[in-house]
């Protein structure tokens, strides 16, 4: 699907029931959130701090990320080169095993906010009832 393929397709969904779902997506991705970051391996604290949720490219997406600068560190003392200790901890290396938090997360709410987002759609789509 295209970009201009997508953005006709959202500007075509009533803006009650946007508005109606936007607040949904925001608390089932703070739900996401709250359980990745009990998942995530005790530490120093930098992985948990770096688990968030951002603005999407429109109103109906709100992106869950974990990782980025806070948790970028160098390969080895003197080395030029980084890695993202966040991938190291949900897949593992050579040297460690690995120790998810981000994707059993996401598995565990998928469900449960795929379920809250169409039951909000279904809602405002019937004006309220039910």
């Amino acid at each position: 699907m295209s970009l201009e393929s997508l953005k006709r397709r959202l500007a075509a969904i009533p803006v009650e029931v946007r508005q109606a779902v936007a607040p949904i997506i925001e608390a089932e991705a703070s739900r996401m959130v709250a359980t990745a970051r009990r998942f995530a391996p005790d530490g120093d604290g930098d992985l948990d701090a770096s688990i968030r949720k951002e603005d999407g490219a429109h109103q109906m997406q709100t992106l869950v990320r974990a990782g980025g600068s806070s948790t970028t560190r160098p390969v080895r003392d003197g080395a030029s080169a980084t890695y993202d200790y966040s991938h190291a901890n949900e897949w593992g290396t050579a040297d460690m095993p690995a120790n998810p938090f981000f994707y059993p997360a996401w598995r565990l709410t998928k469900k449960k906010a795929s379920a809250a987002i169409r039951r909000a759609m279904r809602k405002a789509i019937r004006g309220g009832k039910r």
